[in-house]
């Protein structure tokens, strides 16, 4: 699969737009992506509620909204395939909310603090504005966000 070659601005605006559609039926948008397939478009859409837990008739309804919204604004001018679905129970953590949503759990993140790359495994204790802090084994560690390039819940 290889990204799409459209404009920044094209996806900017389908994800503002969903981004809008989910904040009114309390949902967020936990990851977008948009990709060329096989000469057409695929909008994925990772969704979740705020306190985490969605469900596939959830995901069904936010689709038919989110393609009403698609249609309606006519920002897409080519067929495309919309997909609606839960991140799952081992979800990425790409937000500072999503990290606050996995607070006192575990979690597994990989992160470049230099020229090579670490990962650690433990408990998310607290999230400020610009770090993580993970209890790894007794031992408090703090990440920043702009270190992380890979972070997921473990269940």
């Amino acid at each position: 699969m290889k990204k799409l070659e459209h404009s920044q601005i094209l996806d900017d605006e389908i994800k503002q737009l969903s981004a809008a559609v989910l904040k009114e039926g309390g949902v967020c948008l936990v990851e977008a992506e948009l990709i060329a397939q096989r000469g057409r478009l695929i909008i994925r859409l990772l969704v979740d509620r705020i306190c985490g837990g969605i469900t596939i008739d959830e995901c069904a309804l936010l689709n038919s909204k989110i393609a009403e919204a698609l249609e309606r604004q006519d920002l897409i001018k080519s067929r495309y395939i919309l997909e609606v679905s839960s991140p799952g129970v081992d979800r990425p953590l790409v937000s500072q909310e999503d990290f606050c949503r996995c607070l006192n759990r575990k979690a597994r993140i990989i992160f470049a603090p230099g020229q090579q790359q670490s990962e650690i495994t433990g408990v998310i204790k607290e999230v400020y504005a610009a770090a993580v802090s993970v209890d790894v084994e007794g031992e408090i560690r703090e990440v920043p966000f702009e270190k992380i390039v890979k972070a997921k819940q473990i269940i």
